[in-house]
């Protein structure tokens, strides 16, 4: 049986076949366009359940899959998700004297 090392992240896993193809089936899995985003938390665990019940393929297949579902995950929403200040322009009164201040405020870019 082939062995194959796997980059996520910052690390690596020496894995199997079998986890290795899961892997790379949930990676592409997650690029489907009909997925909404972004993903609620429940519906993350609803995915992770359902792939973990799922008896078509191999345990090490569904954990390998969703492994590679989780770094395409990550992966992209870091790319699609970037945060910027915006600043919007507050009046602020002391006793007699009234100033501006530019006050930031973060908004998503995607």
């Amino acid at each position: 049986m082939c062995r194959e090392l796997l980059a996520i992240g910052n690390c690596s896993i020496d894995s199997d076949e079998t986890f290795a193809d899961g892997y790379t089936n949930g990676n592409f899995y997650y690029d489907n366009p009909r997925h909404p985003r972004p993903q609620t938390s429940e519906e993350i665990h609803t995915f992770i359940q359902q792939n973990m019940a799922d008896t078509r393929q191999p345990l090490a297949w569904n954990v390998g899959f969703i492994v590679g579902w989780l770094a395409a995950l990550t992966e992209n929403e870091q790319r699609e998700l970037q945060v910027q200040p915006v600043y919007i322009e507050r009046t602020v009164s002391a006793s007699s004297e009234a100033f501006s201040l530019l006050v930031p405020v973060f908004a998503s870019l995607s």
